[in-house]
């Protein structure tokens, strides 16, 4: 074996460098492609939530702020007059996450330009339903429970009962 001999020559050396560069290129593009032609399950959405005094977002009015409902975003808005509202904050378009717009007193979805009015009703855009609203009930430590109107009224029919 000759002393300058190596394994791997100077071409060979760079040629590998190149293609490594090349598959981490595309790996990089196509894995956001992949994550969104395949999502994985999110799993069902849960009846309730409960959110802790530190969780409850400190709301002004004409306010609104995302929480997490389960693995979904819920959004939780004061209307200007101050009642508290909650809704799920994914779009019944194509399930981007819906805003608060204080200055327009609506709920915008920036990916296709759909509006909701404040009792999540669709106003204008492609949307073709209009947003799952919860129900809140304030609890005596702060907290705030988040429920599906289904789950409220199951609730308050066996409080009835019991």
């Amino acid at each position: 074996m000759k002393i300058f001999e190596s394994l791997f020559s100077r071409r060979k050396f760079l040629n590998s460098l190149f293609g490594g560069g090349l598959l981490a290129l595309f790996a990089t593009v196509l894995t956001p492609v992949i994550r969104f032609c395949f999502p994985g399950v999110i799993g069902p959405e849960p009846d309730e939530v409960l959110l802790t005094p530190e969780e409850v977002p400190q709301l002004e009015p004409n306010q609104g702020a995302i929480f997490r409902y389960g693995n979904r975003p819920g959004l939780i808005f004061r209307t200007p007059s101050g009642e508290l509202r909650a809704f799920s904050a994914t779009c019944t378009h194509f399930e981007c996450t819906v805003q608060y717009n204080g200055k327009d007193k609506n709920i915008y979805c920036a990916c296709h330009k759909g509006y909701f009015d404040l009792d999540g009703n669709v106003i204008a855009g492609p949307p073709p339903r209009p947003l799952p609203r919860y129900v809140l009930e304030q609890q005596e430590d702060g907290g705030l429970l988040v429920m599906k109107p289904e789950w409220a009224k199951k609730k308050k029919e066996e409080q009835a009962e019991g």
